[in-house]
């Protein structure tokens, strides 16, 4: 954990981060209105029209839901990243498992 939380914080990793999450906060309408100016462009084109109406129109989510997108977003690439980071972790683990199972079935026996 303090590899993880700590030293980050200490070397000063951590604060662009939070500086760059508050800006995002801090000026969410100027974000709000080029989705809104990409929205108007594809809606000058018939073939984009069409298509937005298989995909559904991100720009119509409200911000509670497109908030919660991309918390889940986050969660996913959260995810995918200690899935790479901790390969040696999950092999230990499983093979302990194998080996749980073997005593397991040897005590059976």
């Amino acid at each position: 954990m303090v590899a993880r939380y700590v030293i980050p914080e200490l070397q000063g990793f951590i604060k662009p981060l939070r500086d760059s999450g508050s800006f995002v906060i801090d000026n969410r309408e100027v974000f709000e209105r080029a989705g809104q100016a990409v929205m108007a462009k594809i809606m000058q084109n018939d073939k984009a029209a069409a298509a937005l109406q298989h995909t559904g129109p991100a720009a119509s989510r409200s911000p509670r839901s497109t908030r919660r997108t991309c918390g889940m977003e986050a969660a996913k690439v959260k995810s995918k990243a200690l899935r790479r980071a901790r390969p040696r972790a999950r092999r230990a683990a499983s093979l302990d498992h194998v080996v749980g199972a073997g005593e397991q079935r040897g005590v059976e026996q």
